[in-house]
């Protein structure tokens, strides 16, 4: 019979962990959905605590063009939820992923992550059920059910961390190997456009100009930018494919052995039974015409009339032929059972292994550097597809915030909000630290002798790259200038200012020499 007040329970009890679930998601994610909806919530939400004004309280200027405090608390609140990335440093994160051959990968979504889990307990929780009544031989359905359900659960994601991890260094290992191969044909890593073989180079990170080894081999910058100094650093590695690989072959084994012998076991209990004389038989009334040629019956137990013994023998030798075929047969179909299943596990893994080889990225530096740029191929592009939406959305609530600020104060006057416009103004380039040396080894040599005239007028372009002052003093300080440099320094900074016109003050070079002392 239909239960609705069971189906009513099911859709509230589902209807409040999907809830929970999104709560606690949105209070972590950086998704544009999970944050404005903690703007949107009536009364308890942000939108509910900014228009009270009790931020407006304290330091702040009132003046057109100025942000008050909780104006400036909405943009900072809706900037966050996406990468402070400038167009500079875009096309470097950019490049990078390219030299790295990293520009077509992609992390693996949520949805994916689902879906493989999903099949994955599944799966498994056939193999679960199967050993659960091995626990405990008085098990009752119900504990079975949710024995299996937890053992499932434990082994989709012991194996799916395996399997995804063993893919990672599968891709880890066919790069590894091509910049190994590349290092022993060419006798160490090409350089310098000439075919000079170096034992070692220099790494290279996603902040770092892109073009400063154009020069080099394309192996090189690629070893360079996974962090592949020298050829003992190209090492590949097993641990996680040994232990998915001896994981898998296990469960498959054990598993594919326990379900054929337990159905076998099933099945020769089920041959016992039509072989044996049935319950009316032994009562003395009416027998099945399978069981009708037993001996009982044949002697004559009971007070039935004994048939001929040729009779007897003849039919029981065609009861246990039709009793084979049929156990026979059975047997085959659960041979082909336990067959599919094996195939089927085996696949499940293998998906899982193809999901880790091809999503993921190779060390830190290109995942950084995917996360800078959403793996969009122009700086344009992910203005429009990454901030722009986060722009309609931020300018939505403080055209919201600014109407209920207006109501609480007449005198109050909003300035210009162009979210966009903000955002690039926002957005610097990463402080760095310019390479002064082509090789590791080379750098005691140059704080002996000094820089070159290339290193010099290098280090004086970024210095004037740089935004502010301070950050210009404390770059200039940790690069630890010899004073025989310091004048030749002073000289490339003012032509440098010269070469871009700048427009800053005479008094700039003086500025930085004193700073760094003598």
């Amino acid at each position: 019979m239909f239960d609705m007040s069971r189906v009513i329970e099911i859709v509230v009890a589902a209807v409040v962990l999907l809830s929970i679930v999104f709560l606690v998601w949105s209070s972590y994610t950086t998704s544009l959905l999970g944050k404005d909806f903690w703007v949107w919530l009536p009364f308890l939400g942000k939108m509910a605590k900014w228009s009270r004004g009790d931020e407006r309280t304290g330091e702040h200027d009132d003046s057109p063009g100025t942000m008050i405090p909780v104006e400036k608390a909405l943009y900072d609140y809706y900037k966050n939820g996406v990468p402070e990335t400038s167009r500079k440093s875009f096309d470097r994160y950019r490049k990078y992923l390219v030299l790295a051959k990293q520009s077509d990968r992609r992390p693996m979504s949520a949805w994916m992550w689902a879906i493989l889990f999903g099949l994955t307990v599944a799966e498994a929780f056939g193999t679960g059920a199967l050993i659960a009544p091995l626990i405990s031989r008085e098990i009752t359905p119900d504990g079975a059910l949710f024995i299996g359900a937890a053992l499932a659960f434990v082994l989709a994601v012991v194996t799916l961390l395996f399997t995804h991890n063993a893919g990672h260094d599968l891709y880890h290992n066919s790069l590894v190997s091509h910049i190994a191969a590349n290092f022993r044909q060419r006798g160490g890593f090409v350089v310098g456009g000439k075919d000079k073989a170096v034992e070692a180079i220099s790494v290279i990170s996603p902040d770092m100009d892109q073009d400063k080894d154009e020069s080099n081999a394309p192996m090189t910058r690629l070893a360079a930018r996974l962090g592949i100094n020298t050829l003992g650093d190209a090492k590949k590695r097993y641990g996680n494919i040994v232990a998915a690989t001896s994981l898998i072959v296990l469960a498959f084994v054990l598993s594919t052995w326990y379900r054929h012998d337990e159905l076998n076991k099933h099945l020769d209990s089920e041959a016992v039974g039509m072989s044996a004389p049935s319950s009316a038989s032994a009562a003395g009334g009416t027998q099945s015409f399978q069981n009708m040629f037993s001996s009982s019956s044949a002697s004559g137990a009971g007070g039935d009339t004994p048939l001929p013994a040729a009779v007897a023998q003849a039919a029981q030798q065609s009861q246990k032929k039709a009793t084979d075929a049929i156990i026979s047969d059975k047997k085959s179909a659960n041979d082909v059972g336990v067959v599919l299943l094996g195939v089927i596990y085996l696949f499940t893994q293998f998906l899982g292994v193809v999901t880790g080889y091809k999503y993921g990225f190779f060390g830190e530096n290109a995942e950084q550097a995917y996360k800078e740029t959403k793996g969009y191929p122009s700086y344009d592009t992910f203005l429009g597809h990454v901030v722009k939406p986060v722009s309609q959305r931020a300018t939505m609530r403080m055209t919201t915030l600014r109407s209920n600020l207006s109501k609480m104060n007449p005198t109050y006057r909003p300035s210009i909000f162009d979210f966009m416009e903000m955002y690039i103004a926002d957005a610097r380039p990463p402080r760095e630290t310019v390479d002064l040396s082509d090789q590791p080894e080379n750098r005691p040599a140059r704080e002996a002798v000094g820089l070159s005239d290339e290193q010099i007028c290098a280090l004086a372009e970024k210095t004037l790259s740089l935004p502010s002052r301070e950050e210009r003093v404390s770059f200039v300080s940790g690069q630890n200038l010899l004073p025989k440099d310091r004048e030749r320094f002073q000289s490339a900074l003012a032509t440098a200012k010269e070469k871009r016109k700048a427009t800053e003050s005479a008094g700039l070079s003086q500025d930085l020499l004193d700073a760094l002392g003598d």
